[in-house]
């Protein structure tokens, strides 16, 4: 816990001051980050599966695309 406090704090929290820091507090910071990161996963997921990028099933591929065509 505390070290993802301080690696995703970007720079706002060092070592000691998070081991210092309130159980409670500790809690809260840590909560406030987790919903935060889940958050930016979630815009970074849906933003890409919108995108012009496609993810291909190399096993067994899509009948419109033929060996050696360009995507």
């Amino acid at each position: 816990m505390i070290h993802d406090i301080v690696y995703h704090g970007n720079g706002g929290f060092d070592w000691h001051t998070v081991y210092n820091m309130p159980i409670w507090l500790r809690n809260f910071t840590y909560k406030r980050i987790a919903n935060y990161v889940e958050e930016q996963n979630k815009a970074n997921n849906s933003s890409s599966s919108s995108g012009g990028s496609r993810q291909i099933d190399f096993a067994s591929p899509p009948s419109d695309i033929r060996p050696g065509q360009r995507i």
